[in-house]
């Protein structure tokens, strides 16, 4: 289902020690609905620390940098200028 798996990210995350993320997901009700999860477990990690008892009580704040999403008919120069963007955008919030 799309919260285990969406939870299972998170966990990933958390054990990594990550803090922001660039995701891509696939138009449509499966890629959506599953980052539509995502988005709602990152936001209870930023939820104040009484309301983290949905989910185990990890302060990794993890925030997603960048989304995209990728719809069926997408080519891969499409997918190139896609991931291109995001390096860009990573570039730069780094110098």
């Amino acid at each position: 289902s799309d919260s285990n798996q969406a939870r299972a990210i998170v966990d990933i995350l958390q054990h990594l020690n990550f803090t922001y993320v660039n995701t891509i997901y696939s138009h449509g009700d499966y890629g959506e609905g599953g980052f539509r999860e995502f988005r709602r477990l990152l936001k209870i990690l930023t939820a104040p620390d009484d309301e983290l008892n949905v989910i185990q009580k990890k302060q990794t704040r993890i925030c997603i940098a960048d989304e995209q999403r990728l719809y069926r008919d997408a080519t891969i120069p499409d997918i190139k200028t896609m991931l291109q963007t995001m390096f860009d955008r990573i570039k730069s919030d780094v110098q």
